[in-house]
């Protein structure tokens, strides 16, 4: 079976040497078509929102908004650049997130030690990746995929379990039964129908 490799290495100059400047081209584009598409973008955002697009206000909204998914381009760059593919990184962020919010609120933990054990629990996720692949040799698209399954299934059953046997803080309770004989017989409460005028019994009642 053919292992699933990253294109997107860039190439040497034994590759290129007796390309022509097209094939050159075409060989640079999987390397570089990303920035310059981000580029190209920027350039025409920026030429058709002068106003609102190209400025300070909207670069960090851009970042702030985006910071994790930053985040997770350079860790999936790093297994890329070696030309592996790492699919752990989507899946992982699940659990990581669940982790982090429960060491803390669940267990008291303090957020720099719940971001530690975090960061170690990531770490040991990439160790085991790379024995599967270097060591196992088994595919990295294929290990990559069965370990983030894992990481993903132990997400739905933490979080799964907690919703079962979570209970509400406070119990509901009912207002003692004198409070409720009180608004049974509160003012408000009519405690007779309304009489009727004469001219309108006199309407209503049957003629002989």
């Amino acid at each position: 079976m053919n292992s699933i490799k990253s294109t997107a290495l860039e190439p040497t100059r034994s590759e290129l040497s007796g390309l022509s400047l097209g094939q050159k081209a075409s060989r640079y584009l999987p390397v570089y078509g990303l920035p310059i598409l981000t580029l190209l973008l920027i350039v025409l955002f920026s030429l058709l929102l002068p106003r609102t697009f190209p400025t300070l206000l909207n670069l960090r909204s851009i970042i702030s908004d985006k910071a994790i998914i930053a985040m997770l381009s350079l860790a999936a760059m790093i297994p890329m650049a070696s030309g592996r593919i790492d699919l752990t990184v989507g899946y992982g962020i699940v659990l990581w997130h669940i982790l982090a919010i429960s060491l803390q609120t669940a267990f008291g933990i303090p957020w720099p030690i719940a971001v530690l054990i975090v960061i170690l629990l990531g770490v040991l996720t990439g160790f085991i990746n790379g024995w599967l692949v270097e060591v196992a040799r088994i595919d990295s698209f294929i290990a990559t995929l069965g370990t983030g399954t894992v990481l993903y299934a132990l997400a739905m059953w933490y979080t799964c379990r907690s919703a079962a046997t979570s209970t509400p803080s406070a119990p509901i309770r009912r207002p003692p039964r004198s409070t409720a004989s009180r608004c049974r017989n509160s003012s408000w409460a009519p405690s007779s129908p309304p009489a009727r005028s004469p001219r309108s019994a006199a309407c209503c009642s049957p003629r002989s």
